[in-house]
């Protein structure tokens, strides 16, 4: 369970890529969800939340980042991700919660989106978007790797 966002609301996704997109403001670092129709979600981030997306998934960092740090506490304290919820977008800002489960409890904890996907890759957990969202901000896979190819 993932606390008070109703699962039926959600739908999983997973990491497609990170990137580099040139855009009209200039080069920005993109994290891109994809879930089973082959949608895809595209969430700008900044460039340090885009090498630790990557790093953890990648796993070859020689020196711990503080995704990699609060991990290693959540370990230490019984602590377990339970996933990544992207609920809402409030002036074209994602809206994201952590779930974790503390000593039994379900617990949600705002944040920005790139940091509860850093972590639900490191634990290996779902990353969940919003039906509306995927709905409404989602572009299909075929479509955005046609404007690749260019």
């Amino acid at each position: 369970m993932l606390g008070e966002i109703l699962l039926e609301d959600l739908i999983e996704t997973k990491v497609f890529d990170v990137a580099i997109v040139n855009t009209d403001a200039g080069n920005v670092p993109v994290v891109f969800l994809i879930d089973q129709e082959d949608r895809i979600l595209p969430i700008f981030i900044d460039e340090q939340q885009a090498f630790s997306i990557k790093a953890g998934i990648e796993g070859n960092m020689q020196v711990p980042l503080t995704h990699d740090l609060m991990m290693d506490v959540f370990r230490e304290l019984d602590v377990k991700v339970l996933g990544a919820k992207i609920y809402d977008l409030i002036e074209n800002r994602y809206c994201a919660k952590v779930s974790l489960n503390v000593k039994g409890e379900v617990k949600d904890f705002e944040c920005r989106s790139s940091d509860a996907i850093a972590l639900a890759v490191r634990s290996q957990s779902p990353i969940y978007a919003a039906n509306k969202i995927m709905n409404e901000m989602s572009i299909m896979k075929k479509d955005l790797l046609e404007g690749k190819s260019e």
